[in-house]
C-alpha cells in the first residue's frame, strides 16, 4: 500500500485523536449486492435515524422511487450509527441513481451503482481483490518508520497506496472482493508502542479505535459509494 502523498501519523497530542470528529466526517456510503435484483445501501450518521431511506431511479433528475427500513444500529463505544436500506426490484446489470437520507450535511448530487449480472451470464468482467487493507494517513500507514518498523515497509516518493489505485481504476472493474483484514483499528496500541500515536489510557483506547475505523471508511468512500464491496470478515479486525 503505497502513496504519493506525504502522510504523518505522529499526532501532537492525544486530544487531536480523542476529540469528536467534525460535522462532515460521517457518511461513509457503501454498497453490497443483494442478488442481481437488489442493492444494500449503507451509510453512517451521528444520530439514530428512525426511518432511513434511499431515493432511487434511472435518472439523476428523477429519483421517483423510495426504499426505507428501520435499521439504524450502533454499539456502546461507537461514535456513529450504521444505517442499512435494501433497494429491491431492480433490473440486472443496470445503472441506477440513488441518494440516501439523511446524510450528515448539505445537499448532495445523486450517486450511482450498477446491479449484478444474472447467474449464467458469460460476459467477462473484472473484480478488484484487496487483502490486508489498512487506514492511510494520520492514524495509519505513513511515509516514515516508527520504532521497530522495518525501513523497507515505509512509503516511498512516487508510490501509490491501494485506496488511491482503486479510485483511479474504478471504471475498469465491477466490484471489490475484500476477504480481510480491514482498517487495523485494533492496532492502535501497537502504533503507540511504535511511536506513531501519542500515549492514551486503556480506558480511552476505544476512542482511538473508532477514529482509525472511521478514517478508513471515510477514505474508502471514493470507491464504495459507487462500487459494491463484498467482504468476508468483520470490519473491526
Amino acid at each position: 500500500m503505497k502513496s504519493t502523498a506525504a502522510f504523518s501519523a505522529l499526532v501532537c497530542g492525544a486530544a487531536a485523536i480523542l476529540n469528536p470528529r467534525g460535522p462532515d466526517a460521517a457518511g461513509q456510503i457503501r454498497l453490497a449486492y443483494h442478488g442481481h435484483e437488489g442493492m444494500m445501501v449503507s451509510w453512517n450518521t451521528f444520530e439514530h435515524v428512525a426511518a432511513p431511506e434511499v431515493k432511487w431511479g434511472l435518472s439523476k433528475d428523477n429519483l421517483n422511487n423510495t426504499a426505507s427500513s428501520d435499521t439504524s444500529v450502533t454499539y456502546p463505544t461507537s461514535s456513529t450509527y450504521n444505517n442499512h436500506v435494501l433497494v429491491s426490484g431492480l433490473k440486472p446489470d443496470t445503472t441506477y441513481y440513488y441518494l440516501p437520507s439523511p446524510l450528515p450535511q448539505g445537499n448532495h448530487e445523486p450517486y450511482t451503482f450498477t446491479t449484478a449480472r444474472e447467474a449464467g451470464n458469460a460476459q467477462s468482467y473484472s473484480v478488484a481483490v484487496v487483502i490486508d487493507l489498512g487506514t492511510m494517513g494520520r492514524l495509519g500507514l505513513t511515509d516514515h518508520a516508527g520504532k521497530g518498523v522495518r525501513p523497507e515497509n515505509i512509503l516511498k516518493p512516487g508510490e501509490r497506496n491501494t485506496i488511491d489505485s482503486l479510485g483511479n481504476t474504478k471504471d475498469s472493474w465491477d466490484f471489490i472482493l475484500h476477504p480481510g483484514d480491514i482498517a487495523y483499528a485494533d492496532y492502535w496500541l501497537k502504533e503507540e508502542i511504535q511511536e506513531f500515536l501519542p500515549n492514551t489510557t486503556i480506558a480511552d483506547g476505544y476512542k482511538v479505535y473508532e477514529a482509525i475505523l472511521n478514517d478508513f471508511f471515510d477514505e474508502m468512500t471514493v470507491v464504495t459509494e459507487s462500487k459494491p464491496t463484498m467482504r468476508a470478515t468483520s470490519p473491526t479486525t
